[in-house]
């Protein structure tokens, strides 16, 4: 009886660092693409160390952003983890603006605080990503099992009656015709679903 929440809390492990990894891949491709475009449309901003922090921290958030959703997570824990990359670097900006730390220094720390605080983040909101999103046929797959078919009335008085299962990309119900004349071996095929059900 134990065996199972214990695997339950492995894959939730396993998922939540996949999801970290995957969003720290995202923000590597994200500045490793948009940086040139970035600094072939605003020649200048290379020059400051400040101006190209905020561009690069731009790349991160946009390529992090587009990973999160494509993962199907809700956009306030997109806000959250995109506001902890911008801060992180604000905090760090603040001492290298006084002159405290210089350039390098104020980068390598910023990159540091940001991982924390986007863990931290995620750490917030970890029902986000610790739990499947079904997507695709893995999400009807475990509809079939949520949901048996119901067996209809095929609304033509006869005792053949209608299999109605959520069958398909979109988990829609869709009926299947079990009487002797019916084109049993096309179960796709869509057919008006009867409200008589049983």
């Amino acid at each position: 009886m134990e065996e199972l929440p214990r695997r339950e809390r492995e894959g939730g492990v396993l998922r939540f660092l996949g999801h970290f990894l995957g969003m720290v891949v995202a923000i590597g491709i994200g500045m490793w693409l948009l940086d040139p475009l970035w600094l072939a449309a605003l020649p200048g901003v290379g020059s400051r160390v400040d101006l190209y922090t905020a561009v690069m921290v731009t790349d991160m958030a946009i390529a992090m952003v587009l990973w999160m959703r494509l993962r199907r997570i809700g956009w306030a824990a997109v806000a959250e983890a995109t506001g902890a990359v911008y801060v992180s670097f604000l905090v760090v900006l603040v001492p290298f603006w006084a002159g405290v730390i210089p350039g390098s220094a104020m980068m390598l720390a910023g990159h540091v605080l940001m991982l924390v605080a986007v863990l931290a983040a995620m750490l917030h909101r970890r029902s986000e990503y610790t739990h499947r999103h079904n997507v695709g046929y893995s999400g009807v797959a475990a509809g079939l099992r949520a949901s048996p078919p119901m067996v209809c009335s095929n609304g033509s008085g006869s005792d053949w009656p209608i299999v109605v299962t959520p069958v398909g990309r979109s988990g829609r119900q869709r009926g299947i015709d079990t009487s002797p004349g019916s084109t049993n071996s096309r179960p796709s095929k869509k057919l008006r679903i009867s409200s008589r059900c049983r």
